[in-house]
């Protein structure tokens, strides 16, 4: 024997939902809003972590580069002299003391895209930006980020507190590559 059982829906009791409820809306945008802002600073600083691995690369990279310069100059048996110069992919490199010269050389044997500080009157730009500096003595150069568009001078590497320095060697120390990011 069967049983079958009848069962009646009335308009009251079963109705389609259309939609969400404003409720569950309101939920959805309250969660959204908790995750964008525990997310969204992970994001922004993202452009300053790159600065920052950009110029310690680059104090690596002028570390690696005064190290080769010297051993070079060791080889040649110059690294003794307080002012040499050797041939590094084609080009000549300047150097004091046997590593190279913070003015006019550090740059070249680097092979980096690094234009000096102040005015550009070609109107071009670039992402990178030095200054021949001079401190307690010692000479050096200051690499930081910030384009150099037209008349608009960049700001000076000191300024920005997010720099990599590096000193030429003199008779009684070697040369140093200082890193500087707390303002990056």
């Amino acid at each position: 024997m069967q049983r079958s059982a009848v069962v009646q829906f009335s308009s009251s009791t079963y109705r389609a939902q259309a939609g969400f409820t404003i409720i569950e809306l309101v939920v959805v945008i309250a969660l959204l809003g908790v995750l964008s802002a525990v997310a969204l600073p992970r994001f922004i600083d993202v452009t300053d972590d790159a600065r920052k691995s950009v110029l310690t690369a680059m104090a690596g990279t002028l570390s690696t580069t005064a190290t080769l310069v010297h051993a070079q100059l060791v080889i040649e048996q110059k690294a003794h002299l307080a002012a040499s110069n050797v041939v590094i992919d084609g080009s000549n490199v300047d150097t004091v003391y046997g590593y190279p010269n913070a003015f006019s050389s550090i740059r070249t044997a680097v092979n980096a895209d690094i234009q000096p500080y102040g005015r550009n009157s070609n109107n071009s730009e670039h992402d990178w930006v030095y200054q021949l500096i001079r401190i307690s003595g010692r000479s050096g150069i200051d690499v930081t980020h910030g384009s150099v568009v037209g008349d608009a001078p960049a700001p000076t590497p000191q300024s920005t507190n997010c720099y990599v320095r590096y000193f030429q060697a003199t008779a009684t120390t070697p040369y140093a590559v200082e890193l500087e990011t707390s303002g990056c």
